[in-house]
């Protein structure tokens, strides 16, 4: 069996408040200053977070008898953004960028948009784009 050349995935991409401040925090919008991802495994039982850090990319499993729903995982405060991607294994993903939050959602989203650097950004481009 051949198998499918494009991958859908339902994600909700999760914005909030940077919990650390750097250099660029002043810079960034209040209430967009982190994003990561989070989504259900096969089965429903767990959520699968991708969250990119200063220091490495977290990954982990969370139970949903915990969370059963991203908000309270993600806090009151976060914006949360329901996504459903399509993405072609046939993409190719190679492009120059710094290397942060907003970048690795972006692959993870198959997102190739080079302008897209802060979270405000991608989340601009999420509503715009209709992904919601």
């Amino acid at each position: 069996m051949k198998p499918s050349e494009e991958v859908s995935e339902n994600w909700h991409i999760v914005f909030i408040n940077a919990e650390n401040d750097n250099i660029l925090t002043k810079y960034l919008q209040k209430g967009f200053q982190h994003v990561y991802a989070m989504r259900e495994t096969e089965g429903g039982y767990l959520w699968q977070v991708i969250d990119p850090t200063q220091s490495h990319i977290h990954l982990s499993l969370v139970s949903t008898n915990d969370f059963p729903h991203p908000r309270l995982y993600a806090g009151a405060d976060a914006v949360i953004i329901p996504v459903t991607v399509h993405i072609s294994r046939k993409s190719k993903m190679a492009r120059l960028c710094v290397f942060n939050c907003v970048e690795v959602i972006k692959g993870v989203l198959g997102i190739k948009d080079f302008f897209i650097h802060t979270p405000y950004q991608l989340y601009k481009y999420l509503i715009n784009k209709g992904e919601v």
